[in-house]
């Protein structure tokens, strides 16, 4: 397994001895209604703040990963655009929420899109720029997933060609 795809991995462990961690300290039900609660205006501000502390208390503060990650969320407040959550999915499981999907934002950082760039093989990924690019490339696992969406949207236009004909 090479360093970028071990980056993750870590995390995802470290993710989840915390959670085990924090229900055996305060019980399943605690944690879960902690987890659950959102504000009046629908953002789940708790766990956006409980994946920000899981993420302080990683143990291996040289991961590029994290460090990107802890960037990007001191940008903004708990529960703000990017939320914790939603960077989380991007830069660790590789995708983005339903609820931002729609948002023309940044795949990377979260930023408010004005002028939308795609990567130009795979049509999926959404960038502010050059910088978040590289990133999502060379730190993130873009690398990966650009090639499993351009097969599936390649197999999707052959499986709509042929049912053309």
């Amino acid at each position: 397994m090479e360093k970028e795809e071990k980056e993750p991995q870590a995390l995802k462990m470290h993710c989840l001895s915390f959670v085990v961690e924090r229900c055996a300290k305060n019980g399943v039900d605690a944690l879960l209604k902690l987890l659950l609660h959102c504000r009046e205006d629908g953002v789940a501000e708790s766990l956006d703040r409980f994946l920000r502390q899981c993420l302080q208390d990683y143990p291996n503060l040289r991961s590029q990963l994290l460090r990107e990650m802890v960037a990007t969320l001191a940008k903004t407040p708990p529960g703000g655009p990017p939320s914790a959550v939603s960077l989380f999915q991007q830069m660790v499981f590789g995708k983005r929420s339903e609820s931002e999907e729609a948002l023309e934002s940044c795949s990377v950082c979260g930023d408010l899109i004005t002028s939308v760039k795609k990567c130009s093989r795979c049509k999926q990924a959404l960038y502010c720029g050059v910088e978040c690019q590289t990133l999502a490339w060379t730190v993130g696992n873009h690398r990966k997933l650009c090639k499993i969406w351009t097969t599936i949207r390649d197999a999707e236009k052959d499986t709509k060609t042929t049912s053309e004909r």
